[in-house]
C-alpha cells in the first residue's frame, strides 16, 4: 500500500533511456538502479542484493513471463519501496538473476539490481514520457487531465499482462504485450511470426546480435519492422528481435499473442495509462 504522507504526484527522470528506461529507487532505504517495464508482471530483484537490501525471503518458487519467456522466480517481500517522493510498503517481489540483463541494457554503467513491473505500476497513476525521458507517478484517484491525444484500448490477460491490438508491417490484427524492457528494440517476435511477415535478419553490430544469447540462452535475429500500428498510432522502421518471444507463448489465455512491444515502439511519445477506462493515451510527440 501507499505510505502515509506521499504527495499527489512525483516525477523521476530516467538515469538512462537507452537501451531501456532505468531509474533510481530505494529498496528498504538502499539506493538502487532498476529498469521500468510494464511487461514484467511484478517487482523483480537480483538474489545478490537481498542481504544488502534487507529483503525478506519467502518459501516457494513460481513461473512468471518476462522478456519473451517463462522464468522461475523465488518469493520475497520488500518492506519499503521508494520511488522518489512515493513510498510503497510490503511489496511482494520475485527473486531472479538479472546479471545478464544488466550487461545487455547498461553494459558500461551501474549494475542493475532488478525491474519495476506491473504489480507496482498499476497501483499508481502512470505516465511514461519517452520524449522528456521520465516517468510520472500519481496518487490513486488524484485528478489528472492529459493533453490532447489518441486513446488505444487495452485488455488484461491474466492479472498483469497489458495487451493491445494492432498490426506489424501492415499485416493481420495481432495481440501484443506492451512493455519497455526489451533491449534496443520495439518488437520481440516468435520466429514463426517473423517468417509469416517475411522479415529477414538485418546487419546490426556484433555486440547487439549477442544480446539474445545472454538473456535466453538462444540467439535472437535482428529484424527491421516497416511499421507498428496501434489504432491510428503508427511508428515506422522499428527495430525488432526475431526469436525473442518463445514459441510456447504464442497461445495464452485461449488466444494468440504474436509480439512483445519494447521501448522503441513508443519512442518519442508520452503515454498515460488510464486504468479505469482500460486505455492508453498517446499524446502528440511534437
Amino acid at each position: 500500500q501507499l505510505a502515509d504522507g506521499s504527495p499527489e504526484q512525483t516525477r523521476i527522470t530516467f538515469q538512462r533511456a537507452w537501451a531501456v528506461p532505468l531509474v533510481r529507487a530505494k529498496v528498504n532505504g538502499h539506493l538502487v538502479v532498476r529498469a521500468v517495464d510494464p511487461a514484467s508482471p511484478e517487482l523483480l530483484l537480483d538474489p545478490s542484493t537481498l542481504r544488502v537490501n534487507g529483503v525478506q525471503r519467502v518459501d516457494g518458487e513460481r513461473g512468471v513471463f518476462w522478456n519473451g519467456a517463462r522464468v522461475a522466480v523465488k518469493n520475497g517481500w520488500v518492506r519499503r519501496l521508494e520511488l522518489r517522493a512515493f513510498a510503497l510498503e510490503r511489496v511482494p517481489c520475485g527473486v531472479f538473476a538479472v546479471q545478464k540483463y544488466s550487461l545487455a541494457v547498461n553494459p558500461q554503467g551501474r549494475y542493475i539490481q532488478g525491474v519495476i513491473g506491473m504489480s507496482v505500476l498499476k497501483r499508481l497513476g502512470l505516465t511514461l514520457d519517452l520524449k522528456a525521458q521520465r516517468i510520472e507517478l500519481r496518487r490513486p484517484g488524484a485528478a489528472y487531465t492529459p493533453g490532447s491525444g489518441t486513446r488505444v484500448p487495452f485488455e488484461w490477460w491474466g492479472e498483469h499482462e497489458l495487451t493491445v491490438y494492432g498490426s506489424l508491417a501492415g499485416g493481420r490484427r495481432m495481440a501484443m504485450l506492451l512493455g519497455t524492457g526489451l533491449p534496443e528494440a520495439g518488437v520481440g517476435l516468435a520466429q514463426e511470426t517473423a517468417d509469416e511477415l517475411g522479415l529477414r535478419s538485418t546487419t546490426l553490430s556484433r555486440w547487439v546480435k549477442g544480446a539474445g544469447v545472454w538473456l535466453q540462452g538462444r540467439p535472437w535475429s535482428p529484424v527491421m519492422v516497416p511499421t507498428v500500428s496501434l489504432g491510428s498510432i503508427v511508428q515506422d522502421k522499428v527495430p525488432g528481435w526475431a526469436g525473442a518471444l518463445d514459441a510456447s507463448e504464442l497461445w495464452r489465455q485461449g488466444a494468440r499473442r504474436d509480439a512483445l512491444l519494447g521501448p522503441n515502439a513508443l519512442a518519442g511519445r508520452r503515454v498515460t495509462f488510464d486504468w479505469a477506462a482500460r486505455s492508453l493515451i498517446f499524446e502528440d510527440r511534437d
